[in-house]
C-alpha cells in the first residue's frame, strides 16, 4: 500500500469550515443568532464546505474520486437484482 499524502488545501478547508460552524453554533446564544457575526460564520462555513467539495472533486486521490460498483444503477434495477 503506498504512503498517503498529507491532503493540505483539503484539511485546511475542512479545518476552517469546522471552526467557522462550530464558532458559530458555541457563541450563538450570547451573541444572539442573528447576529451578523453569527450569520456570516455561518455562511463563511458553508462556503469552505462547498470550497472543499470542488477541491476534492478535482483530486485524483480525494474522497469523492471513489466509485461504487453501483454508480449509473437505477434503484430498480438494483431491487430487482435481490
Amino acid at each position: 500500500m503506498p504512503a498517503s499524502r498529507l491532503d493540505l488545501p483539503g484539511a485546511s478547508l475542512l479545518a476552517l469550515g469546522l471552526v467557522s460552524v462550530l464558532l458559530a453554533l458555541t457563541q450563538g446564544p450570547s451573541w444572539g443568532w442573528t447576529s451578523a457575526w453569527v450569520l456570516g460564520l455561518f455562511a463563511l462555513g458553508l462556503l469552505l464546505f462547498a470550497a472543499l467539495a470542488a477541491v476534492e472533486r478535482r483530486r485524483e486521490s480525494g474522497w469523492s474520486s471513489h466509485r461504487s460498483p453501483y454508480d449509473g444503477v437505477s434503484t430498480y434495477e438494483l431491487l430487482q437484482r435481490s
